[in-house]
């Protein structure tokens, strides 16, 4: 009676002994933890070559353990009675839950250890105390397939919490969470009748083929679509980099005419408007002639600062080229677009009246243009807002101006 209390898996050694057929589940098991141990390995490889990167740690745990899972479940005959049986279903439960975990550490999340041991210890405390002594192994199996739904599923919510990336293979990898996630929903509720390692009836070669398939094409697919992300990820970071000026953080002319010409592709309604707020350093040469470079540079920086310190989140800063930058303000009236232009004048002004023990006392002058986003073009935004800069400049600079409609 207390062979029907051992969790799924474990059945599978009475089947190997029993059974006639041509399927030698002790090798397919095998065949399926040397697969493991090598996508382990290879992230350990990467752990390794990254530097200790620990993304790359968390990655290869899932599989270590589910290696690890294995061989208890192939030679259960290291400890004494049903112990081993039970500590290979309890690491294979726990390489779900790490499997949660490896995608909160690809997104730089706080690592939950607990929170992925403190189900599986449930889960082995009832299987000794409860399970076993009183013959429920459909609960067993049962607790065990929510279990492996619930950690799915955590890991699916996380990756659906990160739409913002952008990241090709992310939407495919958070279905194939969700469709494991469903599969051990689906059949928790009828571990009674299944066969094992299905659910806690009489072990069936079938089951044994399916239950294995299942679960090594779900660790080949999570393995190769969090190194495809890791990869698309990288990429991203690289083109990124092109679009940012080196020196202040804040986006190139690349990005200014990449920004601006999705714009003039995309449809938006006619009253919507984008305002750029053009500006440069007052009597920048002077600065650099009278205090050096290094501290023409600490300006040229201190200005990016100051303007995306005053603008909006979905405002945009660009570093033209030397000390000239322009801001793009979409959804913003004429109005709004003044008001900010001031705001980053005074800013500046009092920002910049000192660096170090240098009195500088840099300001900055500003020409502003509006346009419906239904027909901005770089060129033509530029131009009204360097024709406003122009004037400002000559009415004396440290001021605004705003072009004419």
């Amino acid at each position: 009676m207390q062979n029907r209390a051992i969790p799924t898996l474990i059945a599978i050694r009475m089947l190997s002994s029993t059974t006639t057929t041509m399927i030698d589940i002790p090798t397919l098991i095998g065949y399926s933890a040397t697969l493991f141990a090598v996508i382990g390995g290879i992230f350990l490889f990467f752990w390794f070559k990254e530097s200790g990167s620990v993304r790359y740690l968390w990655f290869g745990l899932p599989f270590l353990l589910g290696f690890l899972g294995a061989v208890f479940l192939i030679n259960p005959s290291i400890f004494p009675g049903l112990w081993d049986l039970r500590l290979g279903s309890w690491l294979i439960l726990l390489a779900y839950g790490f499997a949660w975990q490896a995608v909160r550490a690809f997104y730089r999340r706080p690592i939950l250890v607990l929170a992925c041991v403190l189900p599986t210890l449930l889960w082995m405390a009832l299987s000794i105390l409860v399970f076993g002594p009183w013959n429920w192994p459909a609960a067993s199996a049962g607790m065990r397939a929510l279990i492996v739904a619930l950690f799915n599923g955590l890991a699916a919510y996380e990756l659906r919490r990160s739409d913002s990336d952008d990241l090709p293979s992310r939407p495919i990898l958070l279905w194939i969470f969700a469709a494991y996630a469903l599969f051990a929903l689906i059949r928790a509720p009828f571990t009674a009748i299944l066969p094992a390692p299905l659910g806690a009836g009489a072990t069936e070669a079938w089951a044994v083929v399916v239950y294995n398939l299942s679960v090594v094409t779900q660790a080949l697919l999570v393995g190769a679509f969090i190194i495809s992300m890791t990869r698309e990820r990288l990429a991203m970071e690289h083109y990124r980099m092109t679009l940012l000026d080196p020196l202040t953080g804040a986006y190139n002319r690349r990005a200014f005419d990449r920004q601006t010409s999705e714009w003039a592709r995309s449809s938006f309604p006619a009253r919507t408007q984008v305002a750029a707020l053009l500006f440069d350093i007052d009597h920048f040469k002077q600065i650099n002639d009278r205090f050096g470079h290094a501290v023409g540079d600490q300006i040229i920086v201190l200005a990016a600062l100051t303007a995306r310190d005053v603008v909006r989140d979905s405002d945009m800063v660009f570093r033209m080229g030397g000390e000239e930058f322009v801001c793009l303000l979409p959804n913003t009236t004429r109005e709004e677009a003044v008001q900010v232009a001031e705001r980053l004048r005074s800013s500046f002004q009092t920002a910049a009246k000192s660096i170090g023990d240098k009195p500088v006392n840099a300001t900055l002058s500003v020409g502003i243009s509006i346009s419906s986003f239904s027909t901005v073009l770089p060129d033509g935004l530029l131009r009204r807002a360097d024709e406003a800069l122009y004037q400002a400049k000559n009415n004396g600079r440290n001021r605004i101006v705003l072009a004419e409609a």
